[in-house]
């Protein structure tokens, strides 16, 4: 077995140049498509009504208190910002930054860590195209008293041609669907986040973005109750051959609580498989297991990625792995 990242496949920018992606990167509220430079493929997410992660049957105690949520996407981020303005000369270095912070509240612990996945920013250009900066996951910790930031939450890269920026075309910063986690019991934090750019010519003349305002409206709101955390110590690995079973291994306290495992196509975001698991007695670290099979048996080759769902419905963690043909007959990808 071997150990994968918080969030699958992205990678920073090669190189520190801006990447830019063709087309529209945003396809409405609940799509999030990006192309991520280095990676060599469309990482693309479906959005849709997530199904909740069922309540422990085991007759022990009661699930979580999880706190309510219309979001197809539990606790992750797609947070809209005003756009850059103009055209700017090759040279010209594009910066993001995002600040965390806890709300206080009645039995509250005074700091909570929180675990960031992976972050991306995106900003239409005219006449198309879509340029983006990318911001790896990352842990703060964070309390009441102050914005939480630092190197890890900010990126800056140049802008290697003439660039466009569409200042109406909707720049946003994504998780792309992954929740953020938090220490500490469920529903026990409320966290806001914010971001915001600034683009600096050559010249030194630098054009601000300000800070967006977090609000808890809306399908993806920045003032949230996050995810109770679980690690990802350990994967089957990538690739697997079709029907083959694959196992994730997680840490975290062990509530009576069931997760679950989805299987997707990684281009189309079809849901595929389905599988739920539960730590067992006190044990801190558990396992879960799926099968590389779609609804007829039978799975094509090619990429999927297989998401873990936490007890409260985020996705925590979105797991690549490439099939590769097995015993089974395949069937036609979806």
């Amino acid at each position: 077995m071997s150990g994968h990242g918080p969030d699958g496949p992205p990678h920073d920018p090669p190189n520190g140049r801006l990447p830019r992606a063709r087309g529209r990167a945003l396809e409405g509220a609940l799509l999030a498509v990006a192309v991520l430079a280095g990676a060599g493929f469309l990482y693309a997410i479906a959005g849709g009504q997530l199904e909740p992660a069922p309540s422990s049957s085991n007759g022990g105690p009661a699930p979580l208190a999880c706190a309510a949520s219309s979001s197809p996407a539990p606790s992750s981020l797609q947070i809209p910002a005003s756009s850059p303005s103009g055209s700017h000369p090759a040279g010209s270095v594009l910066g993001v930054s995002y600040q965390v912070r806890a709300l206080a509240a009645s039995g509250a612990p005074a700091q909570v860590v929180v675990q960031m996945p992976s972050v991306l920013t995106l900003f239409p250009l005219a006449p198309a195209g879509t340029a983006s900066v990318f911001v790896p996951a990352t842990s703060l910790t964070v309390n009441t008293s102050a914005w939480a930031a630092g190197p890890s939450t900010t990126r800056s890269h140049p802008i290697d041609q003439t660039t466009t920026f569409d200042p109406a075309g909707g720049t946003v910063l994504s998780t792309q669907l992954i929740a953020v986690m938090a220490s500490g019991p469920a529903g026990s934090v409320r966290l806001e986040v914010r971001w915001s750019w600034n683009l600096t010519d050559p010249t030194g003349s630098v054009e601000n973005g300000g800070w967006t305002i977090p609000t808890d409206q809306g399908p993806f709101p920045s003032l949230f109750s996050p995810q109770p955390f679980a690690q990802l110590v350990a994967t089957s690995g990538s690739p697997e051959p079709a029907g083959a079973t694959f196992t994730v291994t997680l840490a975290a306290d062990p509530a009576p609580s069931s997760y679950l495992l989805k299987l997707e196509n990684a281009t189309t975001g079809a849901t595929l498989n389905t599988a739920t698991f539960a730590p067992a007695g006190s044990a801190s670290t558990f396992s879960g297991s799926i099968d590389l099979t779609g609804p007829s048996g039978g799975l094509a080759p090619g990429p999927y990625l297989v998401h873990v769902h936490g007890p409260c419905g985020g996705i925590l963690y979105s797991v690549p792995v490439q099939v590769t043909p097995g015993t089974a007959p395949a069937a036609a990808r979806p």
